[in-house]
Order: structure tokens, then sequence, then C-alpha cells
């Protein structure tokens, strides 16, 4: 009788949220073979999606960090002053938080998948806009930089939603921390390939494409993700 009210509550959670009820209680018992390791997240089931989280987290933070890093200095050697860069940089923080919050609505209401691949398609259509169009009004640049830091940041702050719900909860922690840690790489080599690329004379528009590159791979990528 205890467990049939249990699996009554839980129920009722689930219609609340929209989930589909369970028939029966979940067996608790925790095997010896889901021990929460690196191997478990490339087990036979898991191995394809989780080099596909790896590949997207690099890329988010690649493009992520290539805005952080680089859009005060772009906009100086753009002929533009230090503080309209600095702005340019607070305005795009200030669109990641508007995105973030954004997408945690939209998510709660939609599947994950279609609305990160969405943000990051905008992303990267926004990204090869500027470099195509080459606005000089400092207006229409900061605009740019809003929306892209919005949908960019958006898309890219869902992704870890996106773990949690990959991975079983015996190994949760586990694949969310595997998935950011090697993620961190793409914000190291990010400035570096940055600061290589304006050595060899590409400008603050081309750049934007080049950073568009990764963005539109891990929007093809999260689409391949079944959630």
């Amino acid at each position: 009788m205890v467990d049939e009210e249990k699996l009554s509550a839980i129920n009722k959670v689930l219609l609340r949220i929209k989930r589909e009820p369970l028939q029966t209680l979940p067996d608790m018992t925790l095997e010896e073979d889901k021990a929460a390791n690196v191997k478990s997240l490339l087990s036979t089931e898991l191995w394809k999606t989780t080099i596909k989280l790896w590949i997207i987290f690099f890329m988010g933070f690649l493009a992520i960090y290539f805005l952080l890093s680089w859009t005060p200095s772009l906009f100086v050697a753009s002929g533009l002053s230090k503080t309209q860069g600095i702005y340019a940089l607070t305005l795009s923080n200030m669109g990641a938080m508007f995105g973030i919050l954004l997408i945690g609505i939209i998510t709660t209401k939609y599947d994950l998948a279609k609305p990160i691949g969405i943000f990051f398609a905008g992303t990267a259509a926004l990204m090869i806009y500027f470099t195509l169009s080459r606005p000089t009004d400092i207006s229409m640049l900061y605009i740019l930089i809003f929306i892209i830091g919005f949908l960019l940041n958006g898309a890219f702050s869902a992704m870890y939603a996106v773990a949690a719900r990959i991975y079983r909860s015996s190994i949760r922690s586990t694949g969310i921390g595997w998935c950011a840690g090697l993620g961190r790489t793409g914000a190291i080599v990010s400035p570096i390939l940055a600061g290589y690329l304006v050595a060899q004379n590409f400008d603050m528009y081309s750049l934007f494409t080049v950073f568009a590159l990764p963005v539109i791979l891990g929007a093809i990528l999260i689409l391949t993700i079944k959630i």
C-alpha cells in the first residue's frame, strides 16, 4: 500500500510536468557496473552521445570565450574607442542574462534539442551577417553583439540541462563534469586561436564568421541527440 501511495504521488508530479506516468516504481538497487567513471560515459549505449556532448561543449566554450576575450580589442582595432568596446562586451553579457532566462522558460514547454538548435543556428546566422554587412554604425554593432550574446549563451547554458537528462542519476555528476571539463579546453584554445588569426591579418568582421563555424557544428549535433 505504501508503494502504491508513492507511485500515485510521483505520477501526480509527472502529469503536472506533462511526462508519462510510471506503471511501477523503478528499481533503486545500484549495481556495481554502474559506477560513476569515464568508462560508464563511454558505454555501448552512451558513447556516441557522450562524444557529441563533448564536441558541443568544446565548440560552445570556443565561441563564448572569443566574445569575452576579444570583443573590446577588436572594437579598438577597428577604429572604435576602448570605452565602446567595453560597452559592447557589457551588452553581450546582458544579452546572455536574458537569453538564459528565455530558454529556461521555453524548455519547460518544449523539448530541449530544438530550442537549443534554433538558438545556436540564430547565433551563427548573425555572426555571418556581421561579416557580410560589416556594420560601422555603433548602434547596429551594439544590437548585433547583444543578440549574439543573447542567443549563444542561452543555447549553451541549456546544454547543462541536456547532459543532466542524458545521464542517469548514478553517473550524472560525472557526465556533466566531463562535459564542462573537456569543454573548458575550448576556453583555452579560443583566445589563442583568435590571437593567431589577428596576427594573420583577420579583421573583426572576418573573425565572426570563423567562430560561427563551431556554432553551426553545435547546432547540427544537438539536433541529432535524443533527449
